[in-house]
């Protein structure tokens, strides 16, 4: 996590105010049935996505992706599928339906680098997913239980 914070200084020129992380899974049983209204038994693996986060004093949404060393910016009023920045959308995604749920945000300076494989079914994107919403709960200051966070989580990736 130290690189992360090194890294999120030299992006945004500033110390991260939160550092969180989410692991990715394999789903024991049930996979591919999840998103069909199916049940599962994931369990967590020890590859994870770590993310470093602060809070802005604007309503934009500033990501950097470590892994692709690229960066994606939009508003937050004006969250939109990118087709050039696929990575980007998974966040998009927790935020437009954070908001969707009345939740207010505010914009966020977003690091994130990760050791899962992606397209290797340990479900790196849902991981992506989790650790931005930790990250959006530490930035705004709500909490929610869960089983919210994961059906958000799981809408989002969904939509």
């Amino acid at each position: 996590m130290n690189n992360l914070s090194k890294g999120f200084k030299k992006i945004f020129s500033q110390k991260p105010e939160f550092l969180v992380k989410a692991p990715g899974r394999v789903n024991l049983i049930g996979e591919h049935t999840d998103y069909n209204g199916g049940f599962v038994l994931p369990i967590a693996i020890n590859k994870f996505i770590f993310m470093a986060a602060s809070k802005r004093k604007d309503n934009l949404l500033s990501i950097y992706s470590l892994n692709y060393n690229q960066k994606f910016e939009t508003s937050l009023n004006k969250i939109a599928f990118s087709k050039n920045n696929i990575w980007a959308n998974y966040l998009q995604g927790v935020a437009k339906i954070l908001q969707s749920k009345k939740f207010k945000l505010k914009g966020a300076n977003i690091l994130f680098s990760g050791n899962i494989p992606q397209g290797s079914g340990l479900s790196s994107s849902a991981a992506l997913e989790v650790a931005a919403i930790l990250a959006f709960q530490k930035i705004n200051r709500f909490k929610l239980d869960k089983l919210s966070l994961v059906l958000i989580c799981q809408e989002a990736e969904n939509k």
